[in-house]
């Protein structure tokens, strides 16, 4: 669990100090004897080594390898005198000289092992080398212990280097244009090795060495026919790489992997753009805005000069749909959303590019469901996944479907409905772990509507754990929309205010401004519920400076909250402008619940300034669109208040 849940006594931090000088002479005791090596060398080695058994076990080796120590009947001895032996100043350098003093053939092999990685095959060695035998050279390096048998021999590895610092130093020793080519060799041989059913699952690992290929030759610079082609190659791999981890829903694999294979495209423009614009749509679900929106304006950059008017198109649509959705920077408001969903529609229309209209009219469904006019975003999102289903993105495809679950739960769908509806989406995502997260995030909520809370907070409580795993993390910080109401329906404010908190702290270090408004207000609300009226009013001054009046759930969530506020408060002359506000800002929209809660407010407002007859009025509407939703808890709630209006009114 978080650090912050675990309990106290649960928690131990282990300090792993150097060794002191003392203890490192035991340790050379230990291994070799005690007469085995004159005092005072035992005291240089053990200030040389400056507390790290990794430097002295090296240093004993390369002595064993120089045949100055040699293992006799009576333990470990000398064969010549050590008073004057040189003493490495490192680590490294121990280990670089023992790579050093290797023959021709044992160097060979251990340079080659190193390009392959930590875990090396001997076949590959052999392959790459020429050489039809290495095992005579392997086990040299193995008496060395400077390689040894792999723990868990795979495909790829039957050996390994003893230690990562040992492949590392060996690598560094290579020039690097022998390290460009090796890793170009090996990638080949793993190619020519693999059936095409095979590769797929070693395509990352064939992209890898290319790319390494590609950016060693270019540091050298060598940037002929030959390393532009091995450049494109390695995008071809890291893309296709990259793509399969975004329909899995890896972001953070998706976008580095996004980001490397563009790297590797000096003179493709047309193609690093569109890795730009898929790698910072990863971004941005990781939650890495500055990343994605620096992505998006490469790309357009890119495709700009490149005369690719399609990913200009991309990239402009892709920055604004994230400046819409988090608020970032000067944003950009709803109309302009429109006017930009629209404008890219029509281009990428005229090219035929279906997968590019999908995206435009997703655009428009976020700014018709930030007004809470689901009827027209369901509308949009259909159309959505139409152009997706046209274009061949069923990634983009998947993705939408959580939405329609969304409409049925803010919508005016019935609660029995909707959770059937809910149900069915979920039958029909296959594989898609990010957007059943979605959906039953939207089903957890209407479970709680339905009465049944239990159900709903585990539900959505478990999909905020499973899209952190996958690095959806911007989609884990809102899952507390969701799961903090439904604390509420349940009557926990504390749980509320836990998850709710949680959320609104890890949307502002995003720099999220759209989401952070709803959140503020429901964490306003949480703290209002606990008591703190004052830590209420600063949460709701918060979410009214940076809600935008188009944001409906945002802007009437606040005004809802401060009405409460001052009736609590003993106000409710003062409370009423603000619930007036709230209920003209909703009366626009099919928002059944919010319309509901709000004529709930104007009840309880109106019977504590003594018009009993026009909270029952109110009453009597908030019980009509709670029926109308199915909102069962909401039906409860108008009962409970009709009774305490009835005792205040006699």
């Amino acid at each position: 669990p978080p650090e912050a849940d675990r309990p106290s006594d649960a928690l131990e931090t282990i300090q792993l100090e150097p060794l002191d000088d003392a203890t490192v002479e035991e340790l050379i005791s230990f291994a070799l004897g005690h007469g085995a090596l004159p005092g005072p060398l035992r005291q240089r080695l053990a200030r040389a080594a400056e507390g790290l058994p990794l430097f002295v076990e090296q240093l004993l080796r390369k002595l064993i390898d120089d045949g100055l120590l040699v293992r006799t009947a009576s333990g470990w001895e000398p064969t010549a005198s050590l008073d004057d032996l040189e003493v490495p100043p490192s680590v490294e350098a121990v280990l670089a000289a023992r790579v050093d003093s290797l023959d021709e053939r044992e160097r060979r092999v251990v340079d080659t092992a190193s390009v392959i990685g930590r875990e090396f095959g001997a076949t590959a060695v052999a392959a790459l080398r020429g050489e039809p035998q290495v095992d005579e050279a392997l086990g040299e390096l193995a008496r060395r212990q400077l390689v040894g048998p792999s723990p868990a021999p795979g495909r790829l590895g039957d050996h390994r280097f003893r230690s990562p610092m040992t492949r590392d130093v060996t690598y560094s020793s290579l020039l690097k244009r022998t390290r460009a080519v090796l890793h170009r060799s090996y990638a080949d041989w793993i190619v020519d090795d693999r059936a095409d059913s095979s590769l797929r699952e070693l395509e990352e690992l064939v992209g890898y060495h290319l790319e390494r290929s590609f950016h060693l030759s270019t540091q050298v610079g060598v940037i002929d026919g030959q390393v532009t082609e091995v450049g494109r190659r390695a995008a071809g791999h890291l893309g296709a790489s990259a793509r399969r981890a975004f329909a899995r829903g890896d972001m953070p694999a998706a976008s580095n992997l996004f980001g490397r294979a563009a790297a590797t495209l000096p003179d493709d423009p047309t193609l690093a753009a569109e890795l730009l614009v898929l790698g910072g749509e990863a971004a941005f679900e990781e939650g890495a805005f500055d990343e994605a929106l620096d992505r998006y304006d490469r790309a357009e950059e890119l495709a700009s000069v490149d005369g690719g008017d399609r990913w200009v198109e991309h990239a402009r649509l892709a920055r604004a749909t994230q400046r819409y959705l988090t608020g970032e920077g000067d944003g950009v408001e709803a109309a302009d959303a429109i006017t930009a969903a629209d404008r890219a529609r029509e281009r990428l229309d005229a090219i035929g590019d279906a997968a590019g209209t999908a995206r435009a009219w997703r655009l428009r469904s976020y700014v018709e469901m930030t007004t809470c006019q689901w009827g027209a975003a369901e509308e949009s999102a259909r159309a959505t996944l139409d152009a997706a289903r046209r274009g061949g993105d069923t990634v983009l495809e998947r993705r939408v479907l959580p939405a329609l679950a969304s409409f049925a739960l803010y919508g005016p769908t019935p609660v029995p409905t909707a959770i059937d509806r809910c149900e069915a989406l979920l039958g029909s995502i296959g594989d898609d772990r990010r957007a059943r997260c979605l959906i039953e995030r939207s089903l957890a909520h209407l479970l709680a509507m339905d009465g049944r809370s239990d159900e709903g907070i585990t539900m959505c409580a478990a999909t905020r754990e499973r899209l952190a795993e996958l690095g959806w993390n911007f989609d884990a910080a809102l899952v507390s929309l969701d799961l903090g109401p439904i604390h509420l329906l349940a009557h926990d404010p504390v749980s509320a205010e836990r998850e709710l908190r949680s959320d609104y702290l890890t949307l502002r270090g995003m720099g999220e401004q759209n989401y952070l408004a709803t959140i503020t207000s429901l964490l306003a609300e949480a703290v209002r519920q606990l008591g703190d009226a004052d830590g209420a009013a600063v949460l709701v001054e918060e979410a009214a400076q940076i809600a935008d009046d188009d944001d409906i759930s945002a802007a009437a969530g606040w005004r809802s909250v401060r009405s409460r506020l001052l009736t609590d408060a003993g106000e409710p002359d003062a409370a009423l402008p603000w619930a007036l506000a709230a209920q003209e800002l909703l009366a626009g929209t099919d928002e059944l619940t919010s319309q509901a809660e709000v004529l709930a407010d104007l009840a309880v407002i109106r019977s504590a300034m003594g018009d009993g007859e026009a909270a029952r009025g109110d009453l009597m509407l908030a019980k009509q669109r709670y029926a109308q939703k199915g909102h069962r808890i909401g039906l409860g709630r108008c009962a409970s208040l009709r009774v305490s209006l009835d005792r205040s009114t006699g």
